[in-house]
């Protein structure tokens, strides 16, 4: 009797073992695949909104130069508009 319950047992767990890997095939690895495409798109993302900031902030360090230039030509034509009769 005891022989019986161990070979059961043995088919029981050779059953399990290739379900198992029909589980990890079927499912186990799609999900993997697609964990690691997401992945790469939010590191995408990622590189893509650090690159805005960049430019955002080289755009900003222009418009400061530009504006203290519009404030200087705007200070010399008052003082050309004082001087005029």
């Amino acid at each position: 009797m005891n022989l019986d319950v161990i070979a059961a047992l043995g088919q029981i767990a050779a059953v399990l073992t290739v379900l198992g890997g029909l589980f990890s095939y079927a499912v186990i690895r799609p999900l993997n695949e697609s964990i690691k495409a997401l992945k790469d798109t939010v590191d995408e993302m990622r590189k893509e909104i650090k690159e805005g900031r960049e430019q955002r902030q080289g755009l900003e360090v222009q418009l400061a130069k530009i504006d203290s230039s519009v404030r200087s030509a705007h200070h010399r034509i008052d003082d050309l508009e004082g001087r005029m009769p």
